[in-house]
């Protein structure tokens, strides 16, 4: 989805995506979301009557650049490969709060909220610094990285994975806009100034054009020969993940679109469209975000809340997505 825009000044919650201010969330760019949260309301009733459940169709798969693509099975297995930091993923990444709307908060406050709530995890678009209402601020590249660093060592003090969406590839080709040079120094400063510890490296989610997907070949590359964790979402619903990759992030439509079952693969269920959005109205109810969060636990899936255009945080919301998970 990209970075979320204030709907107005200050911090108002924006429930329904129709609301936005966002040009790529404007009524009649994607009409498609209208017909789709139709499709999840229904998915979502069939759940609870017992009756059948319809999703929409899935998309073909992402082409797979660069690697390898794994193979799936039914195991819920996850990857125990250790970063150089000896540290290695959980079995389930789990929470929210954060993505488009972090550079408004306050990172250490957000991290202690995230422990209370017994949550380990939340999703964090990087590039969110540079987005506004109009357009894209115009401050320097290292300008917008260094309040990421900031967030990503108040979560790594409080052992709260970050997995960071670099870039966008719906907002207006920010890899092209911004320069590849310039990308390639900004992930080799965050590396330089954080490590890898507690971090999950998706280059580019929702992925457009050739240049995302040279970025992406070098960032998986570069993370990965850090001993850092990768992570896939390639055009937003991926049917498999490359090579050197440990973290499936997969934006579902309905309660029982699941994602992929990938073989050593963390499957993680991320809120970020139109319709999980409208479902969820944000993700402010935790009647409904418990619901979805037991239905994926069980079904060996992770689940990250995506943070909609608010940096108002529904602790009860995060607190029952914590309670759903704990071993």
């Amino acid at each position: 989805m990209g970075r979320g825009a204030e709907a107005k000044s200050g911090d108002a919650k924006v429930t329904d995506i129709r609301h936005s201010r966002n040009p790529r969330h404007y009524p009649g760019q994607d009409f498609n979301n209208l017909v789709i949260s139709i499709f999840a309301l229904g998915a979502l009733l069939g759940l609870v009557t017992g009756g059948c459940s319809i999703i929409p169709p899935l998309p073909d798969p992402d082409p797979i650049e660069p690697g390898t693509t794994t193979t799936t099975s039914t195991s819920t297995t996850t990857t125990t490969q250790p970063d150089n930091a000896g540290l290695v993923l959980p079995r389930f990444l789990y929470g929210g709060i954060g993505a488009g709307e972090w550079p408004r908060m306050a990172p250490e406050a957000t991290a202690r909220l995230l422990v209370s709530s017994g949550v380990n995890s939340h999703v964090v678009e990087g590039m969110a610094a540079f987005y506004a209402p109009d357009g894209w601020n115009d401050i320097p590249f290292n300008d917008a990285i260094t309040p990421l660093i900031r967030w990503v060592k108040a979560m790594q003090a409080a052992g709260i994975w970050t997995v960071i969406h670099w870039a966008n590839g719906n907002d207006d080709n920010i890899i092209r806009t911004k320069g590849m040079a310039t990308h390639k120094a900004g992930l080799e400063r965050l590396y330089t100034e954080c490590g890898i510890r507690y971090i999950v490296l998706i280059p580019v989610a929702e992925m457009q054009s050739d240049e995302d997907t040279e970025f992406a070949a070098w960032a998986i590359n570069y993370w990965h020969g850090k001993g850092g964790i990768c992570g896939w979402n390639g055009k937003g619903r991926p049917q498999t993940v490359p090579a050197n990759c440990q973290v499936c992030d997969y934006h579902l439509q309905a309660l029982d679109d699941l994602g992929p079952d990938l073989n050593g693969i963390i499957t993680l269920l991320d809120t970020d469209n139109g319709p999980a959005i409208n479902a969820l109205r944000a993700y402010w109810n935790p009647d409904k975000v418990q619901n979805w969060a037991g239905v994926y636990r069980k079904s060996g899936r992770s689940l990250n809340l995506y943070q909609f255009q608010s940096t108002e945080v529904d602790t009860e919301a995060l607190r029952r997505v914590g309670e759903a998970y704990r071993e």
